[in-house]
């Protein structure tokens, strides 16, 4: 699911809301996502931060990873790229929730008198 198309999702979306329906989210927020998988880990040896309904830990799949990053599904899927080159796209970028995030405090400062 994307930013866009979680317009019915409370203002502080929960990781479990960008998986797939058959995985499980073992925490509710992830940790900053960087061109490492192992960015996505609580700690040095934590455990994934999703899960198989059986119970087998899981790292994000690149979908759910872009979606995170509030790109649409198979965003980066051009160009024949491997899977390890898709990862770190996403996480060489600015995206638009985080810059979103960040200017979110000056938009009072420029607001206008209507």
């Amino acid at each position: 699911m994307s930013q866009v198309a979680a317009a019915g999702v409370s203002e502080t979306p929960t990781l479990q809301d960008y998986l797939k329906p058959y995985h499980k989210a073992t925490v509710s927020r992830l940790p900053t996502l960087t061109t490492s998988s192992a960015s996505q880990r609580k700690g040095h040896h934590g455990k994934p931060p999703v899960e198989s309904f059986s119970g087998i830990p899981l790292s994000l799949s690149v979908t759910e990873q872009e979606a995170v990053f509030g790109f649409r599904p198979h965003y980066t899927d051009t160009g024949h790229l491997s899977i390890t080159q898709r990862r770190k796209l996403p996480g060489k970028s600015w995206c638009v929730p985080v810059v979103k995030d960040i200017l979110k405090p000056l938009q009072s400062l420029f607001d206008t008198a209507k």
